[in-house]
């Protein structure tokens, strides 16, 4: 019989014994730089804003996972900006990374976030004023270079609400994303957004969301200097936004818009587009219906618009019409419609 010596038989067990110790203590080690790495990266960008102006608070950051997805939660965290135009806060900032993987990092802002602002605004003679936003269902991702900067970001918004003191204005936006490429150059950054746009207290807002899409970028800034301290320096520079396109969709009503946009001289907006609209003919019907114009209206409207109007590919009518921002004035067409205010 072939027998087993002691010292043969417990080898096997000290050999997996040592690999155990090897992957507990690895495990805690990568655990302990893992927790490291996204604590810096926090520091880092915090310290990032704080030396461009910003305000920036927190009360702790604890963070949780293993080694191969890190988790870390900000608590009562708050940006304010330079100028103290807009603060920002949120109860809790919930944060993913991979550090093995350092292409991306994921954001999620449970509960409501708040943004609280110093601004009202006033477009014409309808006056909408809130000092304060309320965003539900926030969500984030940052995607990262070989180097670990942010080449893209990507924010998505559930609904957005806004509020004059403690009332609620009845716009609200919802199923908004927000996409911002080319960071790394912010002088030629390209966003784009998406979002819908509803009146809960309206039936028919409520019942056709008004579908709201841009896509634009900056370009033409030929200045020396990195990155202009104003808007005047932007402009003097070169500096446009490009329109490509602006889409409004309230069915059967589609608008697009597409040019460019720049500041004159008094900082009033300037700039030049193009524009489409297609389903007028089906809106004045509905206008009718609803008892926005009169039916003895619609045969003139009708006409004149038929008379501007073509056809397009499918047959479809369509009324194309330049649209000028110039001689702080919005105009369509030959008709000025109202006036224009600067930008602050």
């Amino acid at each position: 019989m072939l027998k087993i010596n002691k010292k043969q038989a417990l080898r096997p067990s000290l050999i997996t014994l040592g690999l155990l110790s090897v992957i507990v203590i690895s495990w805690f080690v990568a655990f302990d730089l893992s927790s490291k790495w996204l604590k810096k990266r926090i520091e880092v960008a915090t310290s990032d804003l704080r030396q461009k102006g910003f305000e920036v608070s927190y009360s702790k950051v604890k963070v949780t996972g293993n080694p191969f997805v890190m988790k870390a939660i900000i608590y009562d965290a708050s940006v304010k900006d330079p100028q103290a135009r807009f603060e920002w806060k949120g109860q809790k900032i919930k944060i993913s990374a991979r550090p093995w993987n350092f292409t991306s990092i994921t954001f999620v802002f449970p509960g409501h976030q708040t943004i609280l602002t110093q601004q009202n605004f006033t477009f014409q003679k309808t006056h909408v004023v809130f000092d304060r936003l309320d965003g539900e269902g926030m969500k984030g991702v940052l995607y990262l270079n070989a180097h670990g900067m942010i080449e893209e970001g990507r924010v998505t918004i559930g609904r957005l609400l806004s509020f004059e003191g403690t009332t609620q204005n009845p716009l609200v936006l919802q199923g908004i994303v927000l996409t911002a490429k080319n960071v790394q150059d912010p002088l030629h950054l390209n966003l784009s957004f998406k979002a819908a746009l509803v009146n809960p207290e309206s039936a028919l807002m409520a019942a056709r969301p008004l579908l709201i899409s841009l896509d634009a970028s900056l370009a033409g800034f030929q200045a020396k200097a990195p990155l202009p301290k104003t808007l005047a320096e932007w402009r003097d520079g070169g500096g446009i936004l490009k329109i490509h396109p602006l889409k409004l969709t309230w069915p059967p009503i589609n608008i697009e818009f597409e040019g460019a946009l720049t500041l004159d001289k008094e900082m009033y907006p300037l700039g030049s587009f193009s524009s489409r609209l297609e389903g007028y003919h089906e809106a004045l019907s509905a206008l009718v219906a609803m008892g926005w114009i009169k039916e003895k209206k619609v045969a003139p409207f009708s006409l004149v618009l038929s008379l501007l109007s073509s056809s397009d590919e499918a047959g479809k009518k369509e009324l194309k019409l330049p649209i000028t921002l110039q001689n702080k004035t919005f105009s369509v067409g030959p008709i000025s419609l109202f006036k224009l205010k600067p930008v602050l």
